[in-house]
């Protein structure tokens, strides 16, 4: 199963310069608003996930958070996953890199929306955020993402995948 709940705002941090970015809900958000809404974003994620979790964990529970809320709700069938499913979060702001890695989950980046550079320097501070709230890296993993194209002709393939990667 995939649970999607943001934590960001799904696109990265250099596009926002100079431009509105349109949210899900259709709000326009400018850049100066850009990281009051990462912190609006986060609180909702985590209290998201902490749901799921218990949810997922317990036979019955109630759940009262400030954004969501159950009274002795079941979740069946339970996962065969023992304590839970893992949870891996996408991170593609360096704030996110960090969050995870204090919640001690499975992260996934994807180099072409931050850049090589800037996921190694996510990497690192989610590393060092797993080791500082008493994580082990060595159980955490780690997905990326490297969109493929083939083509016979590597001109070909890359005149069929520019409009793409440009838009």
């Amino acid at each position: 199963a995939r649970i999607g709940k943001g934590l960001g705002l799904d696109q990265a941090d250099h596009e926002f310069i100079g431009m509105a970015y349109f949210s899900a809900d259709g709000t326009k958000i400018l850049l100066d608003q850009y990281q009051d809404c990462l912190k609006l974003n986060q609180e909702p994620f985590q209290e998201a996930l902490s749901f799921v979790i218990r949810g997922w964990t317990q036979e019955r529970f109630s759940f009262n958070g400030d954004y969501y809320s159950a009274n002795e709700l079941s979740i069946v069938p339970k996962p065969l996953q023992k304590p839970h499913p893992p949870v891996y979060v996408a991170s593609n702001s360096y704030e996110t890199f960090e969050i995870v890695g204090q919640l001690g989950h499975n992260i996934l980046v994807t180099p072409f929306i931050i850049s090589n550079q800037g996921v190694s320097k996510g990497l690192d501070s989610y590393r060092q955020s797993l080791k500082n709230a008493g994580h082990s890296t060595d159980q955490a993993n780690t997905v990326v993402n490297l969109p493929v194209h083939v083509n016979e002709k590597s001109n070909s393939a890359r005149n069929d995948i520019q409009p793409s990667l440009l838009n």
